[in-house]
Protein backbone atom coordinates (compact mmCIF):
# COMPACT_ATOMS: atom_id res chain seq x y z
CA UNK A 1 0.00 0.00 0.00
CA UNK A 2 1.47 2.91 -1.16
CA UNK A 3 2.03 5.77 1.73
CA UNK A 4 -0.62 8.23 0.46
CA UNK A 5 -2.87 5.51 0.41
CA UNK A 6 -2.47 4.30 4.21
CA UNK A 7 -2.70 8.06 5.67
CA UNK A 8 -5.75 8.83 3.07
CA UNK A 9 -7.28 5.48 5.01
CA UNK A 10 -5.68 6.69 8.32
CA UNK A 11 -7.67 10.40 7.92
CA UNK A 12 -10.74 8.37 7.16
CA UNK A 13 -10.52 6.03 10.23
CA UNK A 14 -10.15 9.58 12.35
CA UNK A 15 -13.23 11.20 10.79
CA UNK A 16 -15.32 8.22 11.72
CA UNK A 17 -13.81 8.11 14.76
CA UNK A 18 -13.81 11.69 16.16
CA UNK A 19 -16.53 13.75 13.98
CA UNK A 20 -20.36 13.59 13.92
CA UNK A 21 -22.17 13.85 11.39
CA UNK A 22 -22.75 17.63 9.79
CA UNK A 23 -26.74 16.79 9.49
CA UNK A 24 -27.86 15.23 12.45
CA UNK A 25 -25.07 14.97 14.81
CA UNK A 26 -25.49 11.05 14.85
CA UNK A 27 -21.77 9.32 14.09
CA UNK A 28 -20.34 8.29 10.85
CA UNK A 29 -19.24 5.11 9.60
CA UNK A 30 -16.82 3.89 7.13
CA UNK A 31 -18.38 2.80 3.38
CA UNK A 32 -16.28 -0.20 1.97
CA UNK A 33 -13.41 -0.12 -0.09
CA UNK A 34 -13.22 1.55 -2.85
CA UNK A 35 -16.96 2.27 -3.10
CA UNK A 36 -17.65 5.47 -6.09
CA UNK A 37 -16.91 8.76 -4.38
CA UNK A 38 -18.10 8.30 -1.00
CA UNK A 39 -16.28 7.71 1.91
CA UNK A 40 -18.20 7.92 4.92
CA UNK A 41 -21.79 7.78 5.75
CA UNK A 42 -24.08 8.78 8.33
CA UNK A 43 -25.36 5.64 10.76
CA UNK A 44 -28.89 8.10 11.46
CA UNK A 45 -29.50 10.02 8.01
CA UNK A 46 -28.47 10.30 4.32
CA UNK A 47 -25.68 12.25 4.66
CA UNK A 48 -22.67 10.90 2.85
CA UNK A 49 -19.30 12.43 2.19
CA UNK A 50 -15.76 12.58 0.21
CA UNK A 51 -13.33 12.58 2.87
CA UNK A 52 -9.54 14.32 1.99
CA UNK A 53 -6.75 14.27 4.37
CA UNK A 54 -4.31 16.84 3.66
CA UNK A 55 -0.61 16.97 5.57
CA UNK A 56 -0.01 20.56 5.51
CA UNK A 57 -1.77 23.92 6.46
CA UNK A 58 -5.62 24.58 5.38
CA UNK A 59 -4.91 25.72 1.61
CA UNK A 60 -6.77 26.48 -1.26
CA UNK A 61 -5.89 22.99 -3.37
CA UNK A 62 -6.53 19.58 -2.21
CA UNK A 63 -5.69 16.53 -4.40
CA UNK A 64 -8.69 14.93 -5.20
CA UNK A 65 -8.51 10.92 -6.89
CA UNK A 66 -9.43 10.00 -10.42
CA UNK A 67 -11.35 11.95 -13.27
CA UNK A 68 -13.04 9.26 -14.90
CA UNK A 69 -15.53 8.21 -12.43
CA UNK A 70 -16.49 12.05 -11.39
CA UNK A 71 -16.62 13.07 -14.89
CA UNK A 72 -19.80 10.42 -15.44
CA UNK A 73 -21.13 11.79 -12.58
CA UNK A 74 -20.93 15.29 -13.32
CA UNK A 75 -21.99 14.58 -17.32
CA UNK A 76 -25.06 12.73 -15.59
CA UNK A 77 -26.04 15.94 -13.98
CA UNK A 78 -25.62 14.54 -10.44
CA UNK A 79 -23.76 17.48 -7.66
CA UNK A 80 -19.93 17.59 -6.87
CA UNK A 81 -20.21 14.95 -3.33
CA UNK A 82 -19.69 16.76 -0.41
CA UNK A 83 -16.53 16.95 0.71
CA UNK A 84 -14.50 16.75 4.57
CA UNK A 85 -11.03 17.76 4.71
CA UNK A 86 -8.57 17.19 7.02
CA UNK A 87 -5.46 19.16 7.41
CA UNK A 88 -2.81 18.14 9.56
CA UNK A 89 0.45 19.95 10.16
CA UNK A 90 3.34 20.04 13.10
CA UNK A 91 4.36 23.39 14.62
CA UNK A 92 7.15 23.17 17.41
CA UNK A 93 6.74 19.48 16.92
CA UNK A 94 2.53 19.79 18.17
CA UNK A 95 0.67 18.67 15.48
CA UNK A 96 -2.49 20.79 14.57
CA UNK A 97 -5.53 19.36 12.68
CA UNK A 98 -8.47 21.32 11.06
CA UNK A 99 -11.30 19.78 9.65
CA UNK A 100 -13.29 21.42 7.56
CA UNK A 101 -16.35 20.27 5.47
CA UNK A 102 -17.74 21.81 2.10
CA UNK A 103 -21.62 20.74 1.59
CA UNK A 104 -21.76 22.20 -2.05
CA UNK A 105 -18.31 21.99 -4.30
CA UNK A 106 -19.16 23.61 -7.77
CA UNK A 107 -17.47 21.60 -10.27
CA UNK A 108 -15.72 24.93 -11.81
CA UNK A 109 -13.64 24.49 -8.67
CA UNK A 110 -12.83 20.42 -9.80
CA UNK A 111 -9.49 20.94 -12.18
CA UNK A 112 -8.32 17.98 -14.31
CA UNK A 113 -5.10 16.99 -15.25
CA UNK A 114 -3.19 13.86 -16.19
CA UNK A 115 -0.24 12.01 -14.88
CA UNK A 116 3.30 12.42 -15.88
CA UNK A 117 4.57 9.46 -18.56
CA UNK A 118 6.77 8.70 -15.52
CA UNK A 119 4.50 8.21 -13.08
CA UNK A 120 3.17 4.49 -11.93
CA UNK A 121 0.01 5.25 -13.45
CA UNK A 122 0.94 7.07 -16.69
CA UNK A 123 -1.76 9.61 -18.44
CA UNK A 124 -4.09 8.77 -15.95
CA UNK A 125 -6.70 11.13 -15.71
CA UNK A 126 -6.94 12.81 -12.29
CA UNK A 127 -8.05 16.37 -10.42
CA UNK A 128 -8.09 18.25 -7.71
CA UNK A 129 -10.03 20.47 -5.36
CA UNK A 130 -9.51 24.45 -6.08
CA UNK A 131 -9.99 27.49 -4.31
CA UNK A 132 -11.81 25.49 -1.64
CA UNK A 133 -11.27 28.31 1.10
CA UNK A 134 -13.24 30.58 -1.19
CA UNK A 135 -16.99 28.46 -0.83
CA UNK A 136 -18.71 28.58 2.22
CA UNK A 137 -18.18 25.53 4.73
CA UNK A 138 -17.89 24.65 8.61
CA UNK A 139 -15.51 23.77 10.58
CA UNK A 140 -15.38 20.75 13.17
CA UNK A 141 -13.74 22.71 16.67
CA UNK A 142 -14.34 21.48 20.58
CA UNK A 143 -16.84 18.69 19.52
CA UNK A 144 -19.35 20.55 17.32
CA UNK A 145 -19.77 22.47 13.82
CA UNK A 146 -19.16 26.20 13.29
CA UNK A 147 -19.81 28.08 9.92
CA UNK A 148 -15.61 28.79 8.62
CA UNK A 149 -14.52 32.32 7.85
CA UNK A 150 -14.26 32.46 3.78
CA UNK A 151 -11.10 34.26 2.61
CA UNK A 152 -11.84 36.65 0.22
CA UNK A 153 -12.29 35.49 -3.39
CA UNK A 154 -9.62 36.89 -5.93
CA UNK A 155 -11.64 39.62 -8.11
CA UNK A 156 -11.05 39.48 -11.50
CA UNK A 157 -8.59 41.44 -13.63
CA UNK A 158 -10.36 44.20 -15.64
CA UNK A 159 -10.07 42.15 -18.85
CA UNK A 160 -11.88 39.21 -17.67
CA UNK A 161 -14.41 41.26 -16.08
CA UNK A 162 -14.83 42.71 -19.34
CA UNK A 163 -15.33 39.72 -21.30
CA UNK A 164 -17.47 38.01 -18.64
CA UNK A 165 -19.53 41.68 -19.04
CA UNK A 166 -19.99 41.57 -22.55
CA UNK A 167 -20.94 37.45 -22.56
CA UNK A 168 -23.68 38.20 -20.41
CA UNK A 169 -25.03 41.09 -22.99
CA UNK A 170 -24.38 38.40 -25.76
CA UNK A 171 -26.48 35.70 -23.55
CA UNK A 172 -29.22 38.38 -23.15
CA UNK A 173 -29.70 39.32 -26.87
CA UNK A 174 -29.73 35.59 -27.58
CA UNK A 175 -32.40 34.99 -24.97
CA UNK A 176 -34.29 37.92 -26.15
CA UNK A 177 -33.64 36.32 -29.77
CA UNK A 178 -34.86 33.21 -29.17
CA UNK A 179 -38.13 34.48 -27.67
CA UNK A 180 -38.78 36.06 -30.90
CA UNK A 181 -37.94 39.69 -29.77
CA UNK A 182 -40.48 40.00 -27.02
CA UNK A 183 -39.65 40.91 -23.75
CA UNK A 184 -41.04 39.56 -20.69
Amino acid sequence: MSKTKSRGDAGEEYIVDNVPCPNCGKPLQGLPRNYPLYDVQCTGCVFRAQVKTAHSKPKNTVFGAGWGIMSKVLKSGFLVPPLIVQFIWTVNRQHQRSIRFFPFVPKSNLKNYRLSEHARQADYAMFVYADLLTLPGFLFERGGWRVAQLVAPQLPSAKKAKAAKSKLALDESNEQRLRGGRRR
